[in-house]
């Protein structure tokens, strides 16, 4: 059993041109967020695979991004990126991978922006609950796509949407591919929430679809975050770690059961379309 878990901190400040963690005395665990303490996992067993931040405008572009942890084989000096004042790039987000084996302390985000301002940063870690799956190529079958509204976003709060269609779905098992997100000012980041992930969140960073937003300038380059994947994370993040991640839940009735949240550094209205690809 394998399962993507994501979590976030959010900094209505931000700081400029020098790393902090995000630990820092402006840095809180949004509400509903799942985890009680700053970088530590509620899963004893996580295996950190990413981490990352977004910001809410181009001036403030992430110039610096790193990762601080007792579990790293240099705790002391961590992973970080070489702080830069004057980006040619203007990231809104980036998206870095690391696998490190949870083991104590905690997995702090660390971060430097051009202009001080809303700073969300996540962590994705792997854990040993739900159950997922993967397609085996592109030749994809019994793909279903549905498109719905989260409703006003507020800054640093978890936005959660019920996927509940009319008529809903066919009874059965599904794996989730992705989603295409709509009224961004920039990014964000998504997870979904079931009984069948165990406790989990899986879910990933996206920049608004097809308006611009998305390219490799303001994605810092990381394909996860692109348009050509958008509605396909789950299936770009099982190729790029090597193991299944598309998250599986069943369907019994009426109800899905599944719900989608959203968490921004800013105030937006978000509209998905949601990719589901029947298993059983």
């Amino acid at each position: 059993m394998a399962i993507l878990d994501l979590h976030s901190v959010y900094d209505a400040t931000g700081s400029t041109d020098t790393i902090v963690t995000e630990n820092n005395s402006n840095a809180v665990i949004p509400a509903n967020d799942g985890a009680t303490t700053i970088g530590i996992s509620p899963f004893a067993n996580a295996v950190l695979v990413a981490y990352g931040a977004h910001v809410a405008a181009a001036a403030q572009a992430i110039v610096a991004l790193g990762l601080q942890s007792n579990n790293l084989v240099d705790p002391v000096n961590g992973l970080t990126d070489s702080v830069n004042t004057t980006p040619t790039i203007t990231s809104t987000v980036k998206t870095k991978f690391a696998t490190t084996t949870y083991a104590r302390g905690p997995n702090r985000v660390q971060y430097g922006q051009e202009a001080a301002g809303g700073i969300l940063t996540f962590k994705i870690d792997v854990v040993g609950v739900g159950q997922s799956s993967a397609p085996a190529n592109f030749a994809l079958q019994n793909v279903a796509e549905y498109s719905f509204a989260s409703g006003a976003a507020t800054a640093g709060v978890y936005k959660s949407t019920a996927f509940n269609p009319s008529p809903s779905p066919p009874i059965g098992t599904y794996r989730i591919l992705g989603t295409r997100t709509y009224g961004l000012t920039f990014g964000a980041a998504i997870r979904f929430q079931h009984t069948d992930f165990g406790g989990a969140f899986p879910g990933y960073p996206v920049l608004d679809y097809g308006t611009g937003t998305a390219t490799s300038a303001n994605q810092g380059g990381n394909a996860l975050t692109s348009d050509s994947w958008q509605g396909y994370q789950f299936v770009w993040l099982s190729q790029a770690l090597g193991i299944p991640l598309c998250p599986q839940f069943t369907i019994q009735g009426q109800s899905t059961g599944l719900n989608v949240q959203i968490i921004d550094c800013t105030t937006d209205t978000a509209q998905f379309d949601l990719i589901l690809q029947k298993v059983a």
